[in-house]
């Protein structure tokens, strides 16, 4: 079945002014993202993943190309797109049930459904319990969980995901990927993660966007991850083409590292 495309990367470019010349982050990337997709942006740490994730969420500006969601370039943030960042980005001062409230606050679509509550979206990721506490009570990994009920709690079209679980141990990083598909399956929102890592980026998504290394990173290769859904993390490990993608990834990294160490001239 041909998926619908609400979200399109054309010829996205971002370049900077240094004083050692223009530097170009990433260079003419090019993606198309289907209704309900899980897609990760998998590459090198500095090749420009969180700058193209940043400009579909309308946080800068490209220098050519752009975003189009359903047809029509948008370069400024908007309520269909909610953002998790690598840091929970709580506001200290306010309860986890106070965080996700202000949010729903400022969403056009939260603010006459008296059937919405931050509760239920904190019961979506599982912290439900730790509503009252403010986040320097609460372990990094249950404030990254504060911050994905935020992010949900918009009713966003498209979830953008920074990294969210890089700085997280293993455990826990597990434990909250498992909570990310669980709420993915849901309701299918589309979702556009960065990450570098590989076997979160194997085990999450439905096709992999792989950058070259930056400056100057470009989409180097897109493809499908052939792992069944509902996925459990036992069964994608022993699926009989995990190490064959695996490789593929390593391969594709390895084969582009420090590729393109260079300034790029206007």
């Amino acid at each position: 079945m041909t998926l619908r495309v609400p979200l399109e990367l054309t010829g996205l470019t971002k370049r900077f002014e240094t004083q050692a010349g223009p530097f170009v982050a990433v260079d003419n990337v090019n993606a198309r993202i289907g209704q309900g997709e899980f897609v990760c942006i998998l590459g090198h740490s500095g090749c420009g993943k969180s700058t193209v994730l940043s400009i579909v969420a309308g946080l800068q500006p490209a220098t050519l190309g752009g975003v189009v969601i359903d047809g029509k370039q948008v370069d400024t943030p908007g309520s269909d797109r909610a953002v998790v960042f690598q840091t929970p980005c709580l506001l200290p001062w306010l309860t986890a049930r106070q965080n996700v409230l202000l949010a729903m606050k400022q969403a056009p679509s939260r603010r006459s459904d008296p059937k919405a509550t931050p509760e239920h979206y904190l019961e979506l990721v599982g912290v439900a319990d730790c509503a009252a506490q403010l986040p320097g009570a609460l372990s990094l990994g249950t404030q990254q969980c504060v911050s994905l009920a935020r992010a949900l709690s918009v009713e966003p079209r498209f979830l953008l995901l920074d990294e969210p679980f890089s700085t997280l141990d293993s455990l826990t990083r597990f434990d909250l990927q498992d909570t990310l598909l669980q709420v993915w399956e849901r309701d299918r929102k589309t979702v556009l993660m960065v990450t570098h890592d590989v076997d979160e980026a194997l085990y999450l998504a439905d096709r992999l966007i792989l950058m070259t290394d930056g400056p100057a990173a470009t989409v180097g290769e897109i493809f499908t991850v052939p792992f069944p859904r509902p996925r459990e993390r036992t069964a994608v490990l022993e699926h009989p083409d995990y190490y064959a993608c695996h490789q593929r990834v390593l391969d594709f990294l390895k084969h582009h590292a420090h590729q393109s160490k260079v300034y790029v001239s206007a």
